[in-house]
């Protein structure tokens, strides 16, 4: 049983590495973790930003930029529409939330149009939380995303947990 989220890093690892679509990856907070990601031999990573800005935080934090792909563009919006993109043709293997606002993320993943999110599916989320007085790991699933799920609802989400 894992009971570390280390343990979870290698059993990531162990998977080979992800390509990772990034939207609006500009901030000190987002290319921090992904360079960290990066260094962990996680991801390969494709920021979709401002490749000017994302050039100066990298250099005012002391991130190699060599470590990113960079899709430059302005807009917040356009920057969700093209990772999300990358997903769907299978250039990427994961998306990840820049420094956007939710309500345009969350616009881009349940667009229709996009084909990220499957018809009839259910949108969910999962925590995994280490604290040092438990003896485990937590998992906290769909914190105010479905307040009241159905059956066929529970059942889906349970799903995505396999």
């Amino acid at each position: 049983m894992i009971q570390h989220l280390t343990e979870i890093v290698e059993e990531a690892r162990k998977k080979g590495k992800k390509r990772l679509a990034v939207a609006y990856g500009q901030d000190s907070h987002t290319l921090a973790a992904v360079y960290e990601a990066y260094q962990e031999g996680l991801v390969e990573p494709t920021l979709y930003g401002e490749k000017a800005v994302i050039e100066q935080v990298c250099a005012d934090n002391g991130l190699d930029i060599k470590a990113f792909n960079i899709v430059d563009e302005k807009s917040d919006v356009k920057c969700v529409q093209l990772a999300v993109a990358s997903v769907v043709a299978g250039n990427a293997d994961v998306l990840m939330k820049g420094l956007v606002s939710t309500d345009k993320y969350m616009r881009g993943i349940l667009n229709k149009e996009a084909g990220l999110f499957p018809p009839k599916g259910v949108l969910s989320h999962v925590s995994i939380v280490e604290m040092p007085c438990y003896h485990k790991l937590l998992a906290i699933s769909d914190v105010a995303v479905i307040p009241l799920p159905d059956f066929k609802q529970k059942m889906k989400q349970i799903g995505y947990l396999a």
